[in-house]
């Protein structure tokens, strides 16, 4: 040791002044690097981590009746691969007749009808799931097979699934359902009825349902009703209804000819076509799809005037808020079999009607925290030009309806003989109100190719903009890649509000 000491300190007095101060420098700068690196490398990986966590997060509603000692388990699905010493509770509203254990058990001791408690676990100081737990009558039913689920039919009461269910044993959906359909977050799976599980809705509310999806439906031209095809894993048609904490995964395959190219084929991963009457003024109740998640992979191949997204197909006078969208949707289909094409993360298309309370000087509604994170692939062939392809990220179509918070993280991918408009966040924005329709707070990310034969329009944002419509605060966009065709790259600059 003291002979290599020694070997240094004479290599280093051997240096003039000025090899020294360079010798010196080139030290210091390394350290200096080096330590950059590692708290880069740190800060990455928490950002990452951070990142993953947040991606994560779910909210989950559950329903107790007043005494139930006995309780329900949670679904952990929250803490998967994460250490348990680790995890943080807390308490969000008490209710002291409403106890949580230690291992994830929630019971209930002469709690009144209608309290609902609310609390978080959290990872390292990130939420990774919100916990809602509802105390409903006495008199709810329990629902714990295939059976019992189907005679909810025509139910106008209050249900609460108590384990996991296999659908299969339905041998058609479940129709005419109006009453509170509480999953507690069971897990429904097996072969879904063709259509989807519930045919049809109205003035229902349902809440913490998750299904597992691996069905292929396969339809006739005779097979397809007049007023046209509804195709949802959780429901076809739901008019007046309530979806939250909903989350569906797995895979839908869906095959079809439409007997007319104008016959509306909506086709969504929770619900085909969700819709409620217009709002006469600002009292009026809006019916929502609240925290739900689809990561569903949805494979289409048809015709007609097709509606598709990840959450819904088409959605008329609903809300949306806090919706979030992983799986990949893929269509194929040629004209002039078809008159329309609307594709997006969450809905294939979103329209909002308003009374003339509400028209006549109110900003319009938006959605709200909507989040693609998946894939969109779309190859149409039209030798006619009949129509334009409309396809973005969150939306493909939105119709004096705005948004707040959207993000696209995803991939869409077009091959089209039929022209095209195209965004990260939305397809078309439209409104011809005077009221200004807005799409506020955007961050568009993902990626983009369209391989379009004639007129093609592409954005970052949006890949048209008509009527009364304005964006603004966008924190980052790009610029889609266009192969072909005769359009533009447009509404892609981040640091730009405009409207078109």
């Amino acid at each position: 040791m003291d002979k290599k000491t020694s070997g240094v300190k004479a290599y280093f007095k051997g240096l003039t002044k000025r090899q020294r101060i360079v010798w010196i420098v080139a030290v210091v700068t390394a350290l200096v690097l080096i330590a950059a690196a590692v708290t880069l490398a740190i800060v990455f990986t928490r950002d990452s981590d951070d990142e993953k966590l947040t991606l994560k997060r779910k909210e989950y509603y559950y329903a107790l009746k007043p005494d139930d000692a006995e309780g329900i388990g949670l679904n952990v699905g929250f803490a998967e691969g994460l250490p348990a010493e680790e995890i943080e509770f807390k308490t969000l509203k008490e209710v002291p007749e409403i106890s949580v254990s230690g291992d994830y058990k929630v019971t209930t001791d002469n709690a009144a009808v209608g309290s609902v408690a609310e609390f978080s676990y959290s990872y390292k100081g990130l939420e990774i799931a919100k916990i809602s737990v509802e105390v409903v009558s006495a008199d709810a039913i329990e629902v714990d097979d295939g059976t019992a689920l189907g005679n909810i039919a025509n139910g106008t009461g209050t249900y609460i699934i108590t384990s996991d269910i296999d659908v299969s044993v339905l041998t058609r959906q479940i129709s005419g359902f109006s009453g509170k359909l509480f999953g507690n977050h069971r897990i429904l799976s097996g072969k879904l009825p063709k259509g989807g599980l519930f045919a049809s809705m109205d003035g229902a509310e349902i809440r913490g349902l998750e299904l597992s999806a691996d069905s292929e439906f396969v339809y006739t031209a005779t097979e397809i009703p007049e007023d046209g095809l509804n195709i949802g894993v959780l429901s076809s048609y739901a008019y007046a209804t309530d979806f939250s904490e909903c989350y569906v995964t797995g895979k839908l395959t869906v095959n079809y000819q439409t007997p007319s190219r104008n016959v509306n084929v909506r086709i969504g991963g929770i619900v085909g076509f969700a819709e409620a009457a217009a709002r006469s003024n600002l009292n009026a109740p809006v019916y929502l799809f609240r925290q739900c998640e689809s990561d569903l992979n949805i494979t289409v191949s048809g015709s007609g005037a097709v509606y598709l997204g990840g959450i819904y197909g088409m959605a008329l006078n609903t809300g949306a808020e806090n919706l979030r969208t992983y799986g990949k949707i893929a269509f194929n289909g040629s004209a002039p079999s078809m008159s329309a094409l609307n594709a997006g993360g969450i809905g294939g298309m979103h329209e909002k009607d308003y009374g003339a309370a509400i028209a006549a000087g109110h900003e319009l509604e938006s959605a709200n925290r909507l989040y693609f994170y998946g894939e969109i692939e779309l190859n149409v062939a039209d030798a006619s030009n009949a129509f334009f392809v409309k396809v973005g990220g969150i939306f493909g179509r939105a119709d004096t309806f705005g948004m707040t918070n959207a993000e696209f993280r995803g991939v869409i991918s077009v091959t089209s003989s039929a022209p095209a408009e195209a965004g990260g966040i939305v397809g078309e924005a439209y409104s011809d109100l005077n009221v200004a329709m807005r799409i506020n707070g955007l961050r568009s990310v993902g990626k983009m190719t369209l391989n379009v034969d004639g007129a093609v329009y592409g954005g970052g944002i949006a890949g048209a903009i008509c009527g009364n419509v304005e964006y603004l605060n966008v924190t980052e966009s790009f610029t889609p890649e266009i192969v072909g065709g005769t359009g533009e790259n447009r509404i892609a600059d981040a640091a730009v509000a405009k409207t078109e």
